[in-house]
């Protein structure tokens, strides 16, 4: 089987097959139980953070996927020993499985995506009410809240060195600053944007003349030349 044809998987938020080759790049870190442990509290704290609850799981089914790095033949699994009466599966990579990670880690990635059901109500909000308008700001700033939170758990596992996995923290700090950054953008435009719901007078089109001026600050933003460093 041709690698494309093996791992056109084509999850939601990665490329086509980031799902199974971000679990390989787990297991070329270290050797780990996937069904649990560590790796099921990072999956949390990071893959999850889309929605309301940094606590729920939505990128990677916990079960599902291992037994695709199986299937692949790019991991093994062995059974050991988690107790007096029961035992669990930890997972390592194949050789394939490595060679697999490297030419995935070589490819273009898929471009960026942001999912947030509160910003596509938010585009329909002339179809709902104020209120339901201004509920949705709400929500995204929650949401922003959540990413904070977790945010500031991964900062205090550091507080007592050397935190999790120290050999790789010119990565994960800043991975970690990214999650800070995005956000601190989300919670700021969710204020923002309320500030100007609640001028309008209903969602219809009596509200639209207040979008000229946000229109006007738009284009000159638009005519800006991005910075660099």
């Amino acid at each position: 089987m041709a690698d494309g044809d093996a791992l056109e998987l084509n999850p939601p938020n990665l490329s086509a097959h980031g799902r199974v080759s971000s679990l390989l790049g787990y297991l070329g870190v270290s050797r780990r139980e996937l069904n649990g442990g560590r790796w099921q509290l990072w999956i949390r704290r990071v893959s999850g953070l889309g929605g309301g609850s940094a606590s729920k799981p939505t990128v990677v089914d916990m079960h599902a996927e291992p037994q695709k790095l199986l299937d692949l033949g790019y991991a093994t699994a062995d059974e050991e020993a988690a107790g007096p009466h029961r035992t669990k599966l930890v997972y390592s990579a194949t050789e394939e499985g490595r060679r697999a990670l490297k030419r995935w880690l070589g490819e273009p990635s898929a471009p960026a995506q942001f999912e947030s059901e509160a910003l596509v109500k938010f585009f329909f909000a002339d179809l709902g009410s104020k209120d339901d308008a201004l509920r949705l700001m709400d929500e995204l700033a929650s949401q922003a809240q959540a990413l904070v939170e977790a945010f500031r758990s991964i900062t205090a596992s550091y507080e007592q060195p050397p935190g999790p996995f120290p050999e790789r923290l010119h990565i994960g700090s800043l991975v970690g600053r990214f999650l800070f950054e995005h956000a601190q953008t989300i919670a700021m435009w969710a204020s923002w944007a309320k500030a100007h719901v609640n001028q309008w007078p209903e969602t219809g089109a009596s509200a639209a003349i207040l979008g000229d001026k946000v229109q006007e600050e738009n284009a000159r933003l638009a005519r800006r030349q991005p910075e660099t460093e």
